[in-house]
């Protein structure tokens, strides 16, 4: 399957997608980030330049979720209709793809619409869903059950994720291909996943966009720490919150998920910010 029939493959014509490029070139680079709609994702124009830009050791990544009408960036707010759950293999990521596909021959579990060779031992596996079937902290915890069922990686659950293009390279890991090893174009529906994942009951009854506390700008004089204070003080001046995403994600390629470290930094910043916003106004009510 092309890239291009693989961006069909997920979403249609007229749903937005996020696409994004990462330079791991020595000389570094500007980190891409384009919205187009699924058509034009997947023109043969577009593959041309995303081919370009993977040959010039850009790293390529997709949204698993498509962007609501009027939304530019990828913050949880973007995201339209759920259409996805996924999980990130990291670790073992051979013995987790078994266990999950001979759960889905024993009827345990919905048989993944595409499993993704990310680099040797890695790999992504995605559920499609019916649109709307879920919302997103009910998506975030299957996803976050899913990922501690079957040891994936727990911190890459938010309904805003990019995961890698099949049939680009990972320049993160030398170079090698990822690869669609396995595709059913199966969409499930939620009953068919298990009622019994752990923690995922716990995880959907959080309110809605809680977040997990920061760092104190105080004090804390760790690299994260002052990632911390300099996104919080660049949310004050107003910058474009996708714009500092990709910023840390860029500075910090010293992270193993430079992209997930710096979307968790810019939305908690967010969010604490909002906090103290609406603290001031019932004080001053």
């Amino acid at each position: 399957m092309r890239p291009g029939d693989y961006i069909r493959s997920l979403f249609g014509e007229r749903d937005r997608v996020s696409l994004v490029a990462i330079p791991r070139a020595a000389e570094g680079g500007d980190v891409v980030q384009k919205v187009y709609s699924a058509e034009i994702a997947a023109a043969d124009r577009t593959q041309a330049w995303l081919r370009h830009l993977n040959a010039n050791r850009h790293d390529l990544f997709l949204g698993v979720n498509p962007i609501r009408p009027g939304a530019w960036g990828r913050t949880k707010r973007a995201i339209g209709d759920v259409m996805r759950v996924y999980l990130d293999i990291d670790e073992d990521g051979e013995r987790a793809l078994a266990r999950i596909l001979s759960d889905s021959r024993a009827g345990g579990l919905p048989a993944p619409t595409h499993v993704v060779r990310s680099s040797p031992g890695r790999f992504q596996v995605l559920w499609s869903v019916p649109r709307g079937a879920l919302d997103h902290d009910r998506a975030e915890a299957l996803t976050k059950g899913l990922a501690i069922r079957y040891g994936a990686d727990t911190q890459v659950i938010d309904v805003a994720r990019v995961l890698r293009i099949p049939g680009y390279r990972n320049w993160k890991r030398g170079g090698v291909p990822c690869a669609l090893v396995a595709s059913t174009g199966r969409v499930a529906q939620v009953a068919e996943f298990p009622a019994d994942l752990p923690a995922a009951a716990a995880a959907a009854s959080k309110p809605a966009g809680a977040l997990a506390p920061g760092p104190s700008a105080g004090g804390d004089n760790s690299p994260s720490g002052r990632d911390w204070a300099w996104v919080r003080g660049e949310l004050r001046a107003a910058r474009d919150p996708e714009a500092l995403v990709a910023a840390l994600a860029a500075r910090r390629d010293d992270k193993p998920k430079p992209l997930a470290y710096a979307r968790r930094t810019v939305d908690r910043a967010v969010e604490s910010l909002r906090a103290e916003r609406e603290r001031r106004s019932w004080r001053s009510r």
